[in-house]
């Protein structure tokens, strides 16, 4: 059952924010990647500050991911010529 509040926070949102853990799981990521704010930095991992809470928005993260897969050898080797 949700609050008056937090239907108000998930209208401004556009949807819900995650904790870390959830979005281990949900990504199948290191903890570290993303509670660590070195790691997130260092690879650009998109997240909100909530407080002292980070949180993740699922489609920033599932974006992320998908850029974050290597590239087929074709594509690599034309780049470097």
């Amino acid at each position: 059952m949700s609050t008056p509040t937090t239907n108000t926070l998930q209208q401004v949102l556009g949807e819900s924010l995650i904790d870390v853990r959830q979005a281990a799981l949900m990504f199948n990521l290191p903890n570290y990647w993303l509670s660590q704010a070195k790691e997130r930095r260092q690879r650009r991992i998109p997240y909100y500050r909530v407080g002292k809470l980070v949180r993740f928005k699922p489609h920033e993260l599932h974006a992320w991911v998908l850029g974050q897969q290597a590239q087929p050898f074709s594509e690599q080797e034309g780049a470097d010529a």
